[in-house]
Order: C-alpha cells, then sequence, then structure tokens
C-alpha cells in the first residue's frame, strides 16, 4: 500500500504540475473586467452657411453704342458728320429735343435750311437749327426734334493721355458709316484713319464716351469740309469744349 502512494506521488506532482502550467498559458479573458460598449457621439450638422451673393458686373458701354447713333449732315456744300450729347422731352409734347456737337466749318456756311441730318443707319431724317458756334475753337451745336427719345454719347471732359486708344466715327465722303482707330499722339493728333467727311463725328474711347470730334486741316476747294492728313486725325477735345458746352447742357 505505501508503495503504492509513493508511486502515485510523483505522478500526482507532474499531473498538477501540468495543470499549472496549461493554466498559465490559457487565454484570461474570463478574467479581463467587462468593458462598457462603445457609444458613438450623435453626428452634429454643421448650420449650412450660404456663399454671398455675388453680382454679375455691369456690362459697360463700349464704342460700339456712340457708333449706332452717329448723324451724318448732307448739304449743298458737301457732307460732315456729328455726334448727339443730350436729349430732353419738349414740356407738354411727344417730341424730343436733340442738341448734337459738329465742327463750325460744317455748318456756318450753309443753310441749315437745306441741311437734312441722318441718324444712325435707321434712315430717319430730320432739319437742324443752329445753336451756337464756338467763339474761337472749329466747333458747333445744333439742335433738331425727333418724335422719339435717342440714346445720346456721354462726354469724358479729360483729355485723352498719350497712348490711349481711340475710336472715330463719321461718314466719309458721305458714304456709309466708318468707324476707325487709332493712339492718340501729341497735338491733339491721334494715328486712326479719317477722309473729307468725317469732320465733327465723334472720338470715343473704349468705354463708348466722346473725348472729342473730328477736326481737319486744309481747306477744300468746296468750303464745306477740310481735309485730312491720311492716317493722322486732328481732334478737338471736350476738355476743351467743357465750360462752353457747359453753358448749353
Amino acid at each position: 500500500m505505501r508503495d503504492k502512494i509513493i508511486r502515485v506521488a510523483p505522478l500526482m506532482a507532474v499531473l498538477t504540475l501540468l495543470a499549472l502550467l496549461g493554466y498559465a498559458l490559457s487565454p484570461r479573458e474570463a478574467l479581463r473586467p467587462p468593458t462598457s460598449p462603445a457609444v458613438e457621439a450623435p453626428a452634429v450638422e454643421a448650420p449650412a452657411v450660404e456663399a454671398p451673393a455675388v453680382e454679375a458686373p455691369a456690362v459697360e458701354a463700349t464704342w460700339v453704342d456712340a457708333a449706332k447713333v452717329a448723324l451724318r449732315l448732307k448739304g449743298p456744300g458737301g457732307v460732315g458728320s456729328a455726334v448727339p450729347i443730350s436729349c430732353r422731352k419738349l414740356d407738354g409734347r411727344d417730341l424730343w429735343e436733340v442738341l448734337a456737337l459738329t465742327c463750325r466749318h460744317v455748318v456756318e456756311d450753309e443753310d441749315l435750311l437745306a441741311v437734312k441730318v441722318s441718324i444712325g443707319e435707321d434712315g430717319t431724317i430730320a432739319t437742324p437749327d443752329l445753336v451756337d458756334v464756338h467763339p474761337f475753337e472749329d466747333a458747333a451745336l445744333i439742335r433738331f426734334v425727333l418724335p422719339y427719345p435717342m440714346h445720346v454719347v456721354p462726354l469724358r471732359v479729360e483729355h485723352p493721355p498719350l497712348g490711349e486708344r481711340v475710336w472715330a466715327i463719321g461718314y466719309p465722303m458721305g458714304m456709309s458709316r466708318t468707324i476707325t482707330d487709332g493712339y492718340v499722339g501729341d497735338h491733339n493728333k491721334a494715328s486712326a484713319d479719317v477722309f473729307p467727311g468725317n469732320s465733327g463725328g465723334a472720338v470715343v474711347d473704349s468705354q463708348g464716351r466722346l473725348v472729342g470730334i473730328v477736326d481737319s486741316v486744309g481747306v477744300a476747294s468746296n468750303g464745306f469740309i477740310r481735309n485730312v492728313v491720311s492716317h493722322v486725325m486732328f481732334f478737338i477735345s471736350t476738355e476743351e469744349l467743357k465750360d462752353w458746352l457747359d453753358s448749353h447742357l
């Protein structure tokens, strides 16, 4: 009996040791304290932010607007051009009075009753009256009446600087309206091509503002218009005419 106990004791020791080793190597998940389940924070939507409204940039006027209302003057002595600068409704009447700027040499020797104003390209004809002539510049104001209002060319009263691009609008030789461009030089010159008949026509900047009227040099044989040096346009600036124009506008 004692021999059996002695034989069993080492066996029990070995089994106990193996059991301890198995415990040490076994996972301990059951012994770990339970963890709380993850709780997701409720999603919070950021308040919608409206983008500030952006207005489309205003479309600026251009020389095209001035070209649409270029005036052609035609009389017994020849042809010239003019530019409308004012339009107002006559009191108590459905008529509008238009004030136009041109060159003095275009109208001063003419019987204005025989001169006809052609407005733009729409074929409208009017008979002008002479309002005033500038005391020393080659400029004159005429007026005529229409049964409807018309667009006028806004004034820019500062002289265009050297190198600025300008457009000359008129009716050379009494033919169809032409638009030529060039760059301002010194002594009221510009490199735009103009010809007889352009005299009194508009000289405008890129925004369609009137910076002057075409003036020409030399005297034509008929005394009505003056000749022009090709590729050199001489003009009278609105800056030089400001005070005189203000007295009539």
